[in-house]
């Protein structure tokens, strides 16, 4: 009797692994991994849960929890963390998980776990010995150790704000660019200038789209001959972007944004106003758009390069009848430094 009881446990022990779908597995993996790299951590914790169903692989507890804690779940980070050393004691990257734990308790060691999209699947029963050749999906089809899945950051935490619906996070960034750019103003040539950017953003929770809000600075040098003088372009922006990954931790993005520049600082005898009058500061609306690819250089880091971008100025009241605005082409070259 006892001997019918433990082969019956066995078979299904064995069926359960057979039932795995390595392939399927992968699918959500890849799914995971671009959102994680696009900044959807919700979405790549959804994917990763869905990849551990198919195919029950101790890495993609450590994949599951590294999204948990970038979207400041903490209690849901522990539990992944806690799950995958039980599992895997001998990790390569055990110390570093370690680390990311304490780090992790002591931030908020009394936020309760969110229960999880998909439930994990449970470990085969074992109560016999393990069979002589176990069985393993081709290794074509086995997802990738999570610590080169997911980039691992062993001392910061990352932090999130909220909206109603606390499972959505939304996490902040700042992006500081600067580039140079060729402007036009009618008869008027002017030299390459430098341009700043500065802008707070926030992921939406739709893929990879991010909305933010900024100022622009402009040194605009002028004069009749020799451009020796300078007047000033500032003024606030509000963005919209969205990136598509192309690589590992490479991906497009494009840019938009809309604004004012208000531009101070013209004396007598400037060659953009009527009749070469100083001006008071006046404002001038502005947009732009931007092509361009950013590199996930580490968590908490973006570098990006927007070498196609192309802005714009509507003409104001204190402009010569013959400037519309001011029109050109720029390169920008900046960092995303995520909060």
């Amino acid at each position: 009797m006892m001997r019918r009881a433990l082969a019956t446990i066995t078979m299904l022990s064995l069926a359960g692994i057979a039932s795995a779908d390595p392939a399927a597995s992968a699918e959500h993996f890849a799914k995971a991994q671009k959102a994680y790299s696009a900044g959807s951590f919700q979405l790549a914790a959804d994917e990763f849960q869905l990849a551990y169903a198919e195919f029950a692989a101790p890495e993609y507890l450590n994949n599951i929890a590294q999204a948990y804690r970038r979207l400041g779940r903490c209690a849901d980070a522990l539990r992944y963390f806690e799950r995958f050393l039980a599992a895997k004691p001998t990790a390569p990257n055990r110390a570093k998980i370690e680390e990311q734990i304490t780090a992790l308790r002591a931030q908020c060691p009394a936020q309760p776990a969110q229960p999880a999209v998909v439930p994990p699947a449970p470990a085969p029963v074992r109560l016999v010995a393990e069979p002589a050749a176990p069985v393993t999906p081709p290794p074509a089809a086995v997802p990738p150790p999570a610590h080169d899945a997911v980039r691992e950051d062993p001392t910061a935490v990352g932090v999130t704000a909220h909206v109603s619906a606390p499972a959505i996070a939304l996490p902040w960034s700042v992006d500081a660019e600067l580039g140079a750019e060729k402007l036009g103003a009618g008869p008027v040539v002017m030299p390459t200038i430098a341009r700043l950017r500065a802008v707070g953003r926030r992921a939406t929770g739709l893929g990879a789209l991010h909305v933010g809000v900024g100022v622009a600075l402009a040194a605009l040098p002028y004069d009749d001959a020799t451009m020796t003088r300078t007047a000033w372009l500032a003024g606030p922006i509000a963005t919209v972007d969205d990136a598509w990954s192309i690589g590992h931790h490479l991906a497009i993005i494009a840019e938009a944004s809309v604004g004012a520049q208000v531009v101070s600082g013209f004396a007598a005898g400037n060659p953009f106003t009527t009749g070469g009058r100083a001006s008071g500061a006046f404002a001038m609306p502005y947009a732009a758009a931007a092509v361009g690819v950013a590199w996930h250089v580490r968590d908490h880091l973006q570098l990006r390069v927007l070498p196609l971008a192309y802005e714009a100025t509507l003409r104001s009241a204190p402009l010569a009848t013959d400037i519309d605005g001011l029109r050109g082409f720029a390169m920008m070259i900046g960092a995303t430094l995520e909060l």
